[in-house]
């Protein structure tokens, strides 16, 4: 978790997600021996993060257990796209105030964005 969730011991994201993952994301947890069946499932053609039992597939103990190799969307989170394209803060982020957006952090999530409708589409 970031600094700003592990001061609040905040893994309210965790909880009943929809994170995208890239092909590379999947492939990156498959090689650290997770099943790719267990932590994946499509959900309108877009590949995302399982849930088990209400939470992330890697939520352990309300901690990321993959947290080095974290899907990218982890790593960006709660900053997200609008409908228009523009970055915001999720407003389902209970800390969302405390994290900063660093340089470079918007064209990062349109990369993302773009290489996921990549994948859907082709999926």
């Amino acid at each position: 978790m970031s600094d700003v969730c592990a001061a609040h011991g905040c893994a309210a994201c965790c909880h009943d997600t929809e994170m995208p993952l890239t092909e590379e994301d999947a492939a990156r947890l498959a090689a650290l021996g997770h099943p790719r069946e267990r932590f994946t499932r499509v959900l309108g053609g877009t590949l995302t993060l399982n849930n088990v039992d209400g939470a992330c597939y890697f939520l352990k103990d309300e901690r990321c257990s993959v947290y080095a190799d974290r899907p990218a969307g982890c790593r960006i989170y709660p900053f997200v796209l609008t409908a228009e394209g523009r970055m915001v803060r999720d407003v389902d982020c209970p800390h969302r105030a405390e994290f900063k957006a660093q340089p470079g952090l918007q064209r990062r999530l349109l990369r993302i964005v773009a290489v996921i409708g990549r994948e859907t589409a082709g999926r």
